[in-house]
């Protein structure tokens, strides 16, 4: 379950003082690439470290976050299964030296397959493209399924009414795409 916060640390502390595993994705965007747009280790290896020094335990990490819908994480138009392939070995260097008990999780896919408020976001790449480009990258599948929008989330249709998420179409969206 996720734990939003109001103040940077927050999630980790409150993961730390119940003695819980932390899941931690990584920043994409222009400011972690060289000249040439690849992927640099240097925000991602200052994560880690400042988690490390902190005693967070790190049980898995996404290379990032909802790697089906690059273009709103402030990644190129023309980034591809091939650039992602690219990029994730990068990742996955520093991923095996700094975190070597943590499990990889991927490709942290969201939008497709199922029907939900996200459907009208542009995949690319597909999660099929980047199995594709990658092969048998990751330790487990990780999937993010949204059948109904959060508050900081409804300016692209609107909140889900109470009414809604406890009727019938809502929560048997939820048991059907989640056994």
């Amino acid at each position: 379950r996720a734990v939003r916060a109001q103040r940077p640390g927050q999630q980790t502390r409150f993961a730390q003082d119940l003695d819980l595993p932390v899941v931690m994705s990584f920043a994409v965007s222009e400011g972690t690439r060289d000249t040439s747009g690849a992927w640099t280790p240097d925000n991602a290896k200052q994560l880690i470290d400042y988690s490390k020094s902190r005693g967070y335990r790190i049980a898995a990490t996404e290379f990032y976050n909802e790697a089906t819908v690059s273009s709103i994480g402030g990644l190129p138009e023309d980034y591809d299964a091939a650039w992602f392939a690219r990029d994730l070995q990068r990742f996955k260097q520093v991923f095996k030296q700094e975190l070597p008990d943590a499990l990889l999780l991927g490709p942290s896919s969201v939008g497709e397959g199922v029907s939900s408020p996200l459907t009208y976001l542009a995949i690319n790449p597909s999660t099929e493209e980047m199995f594709a480009a990658t092969g048998p990258a990751f330790d487990a599948f990780s999937y993010h399924l949204y059948p109904a929008l959060s508050q900081r989330c409804n300016f692209f249709f609107g909140q889900t009414t109470i009414e809604d998420a406890l009727g019938e179409p809502f929560l048997g969206f939820a048991a059907e795409n989640t056994a």
